[in-house]
């Protein structure tokens, strides 16, 4: 471990200080800026969405696993999709929460990503026996 930290003070550092050297000044301010932006916005995206997740919860608490409930939840995972799956990316590993709503949730995602990619293959799959069997009509002529 120490010979790889050496290795970044004494040879890349030095070819990346070398780069930056040749860049101006204010184009770094700028793309310091642009990257500060960026990460605040991420900031608050995450933090929106993890209050929407908390009222989500808060929405199921105490009601069983059944149809309606399962169907509710699809329901709001379609409307915030990308922020929820990007909440759910970022921590993978939710189970040491023992947040058993979230825990639950979070398998209710999973399975609808399955069948959601099952369907994918099965459609890709009837959509390329389909070309192979034009293809085959058409060398057969």
């Amino acid at each position: 471990m120490v010979f790889a930290g050496l290795i970044v003070v004494y040879f890349v550092y030095p070819f990346i200080r070398g780069l930056l050297d040749k860049v101006p000044h204010t184009v770094l301010i700028v793309v310091g800026l642009i990257c500060l932006v960026i990460f605040l916005t991420d900031l608050v995206v995450t933090f929106a969405t993890l209050i929407s997740v908390r009222k989500t919860l808060a929405d199921f608490k105490g009601k069983d696993a059944t149809e309606i409930a399962r169907e509710e939840v699809i329901k709001k995972i379609k409307k915030k999709s990308y922020l929820f799956n990007r909440l759910l990316k970022a921590f993978p590993k939710t189970d040491k929460f023992n947040k058993k709503e979230f825990i639950e949730f979070k398998k209710t995602v999973q399975n609808i990503r399955k069948k959601i990619k099952d369907k994918t293959d099965e459609y890709k799959d009837s959509i390329t026996r389909e070309i192979q069997k034009v293809k085959n009509k058409n060398t057969d002529k």
